[in-house]
């Protein structure tokens, strides 16, 4: 019997020394990957009838938003500027964190004081399941899924 309370009790301190680690409110911290992180997007990146062109400041982009993107996203045509961010995904408690592009999951987008975020990711083969998050976008490629009425749609934007 003294073994289970000597045993319960030094259970008892640990988890509360160990609860005690994680300050309330901290947001989870996202996967950084074990590498340096890339240069800021630089140049421009099209996409059927539209275009993103970062500056290389890791904050300003100029869109081109033809009809397919202004109708997936929302967005007017013609052209507009904004500040963009990468996301981690929503990451309980604290949701989304900016993070390097190599590990996002979502792009957010303010144009004109509207913020919106995008999914970041690429249809599989059967076009029903996608591949998103680490690894999807590259310096050269920004893959964003947009959920429809009838499905999904896909802009895949590649640096010219």
């Amino acid at each position: 019997m003294k073994v289970i309370l000597r045993l319960t009790v030094l259970l008892s301190v640990c988890f509360l020394f160990l609860a005690g680690c994680q300050r309330p409110g901290d947001p989870n911290m996202p996967y950084e990957p074990d590498t340096p992180a890339p240069d800021p997007h630089s140049g421009t990146f099209t996409a059927e009838d539209s275009s993103l062109t970062f500056n290389g400041d890791d904050s300003t982009v100029e869109l081109v938003v033809g009809e397919k993107l202004a109708a997936a996203s929302g967005l007017k045509e013609g052209n507009c500027s904004g500040t963009y961010r990468f996301l981690s995904g929503d990451l309980p408690p604290g949701g989304s964190v900016p993070v390097r592009y190599d590990a996002a999951h979502e792009f957010e987008l303010t144009v004109d004081g509207e913020t919106m975020v995008w999914l970041l990711g690429e249809p599989d083969a059967n076009g029903k399941t996608f591949t998103v998050g680490i690894g999807t976008v590259s310096e050269e490629r920004i893959p964003i899924i947009f959920r429809t009425e009838n499905g999904y749609l896909t802009f895949v934007f590649e640096k010219k």
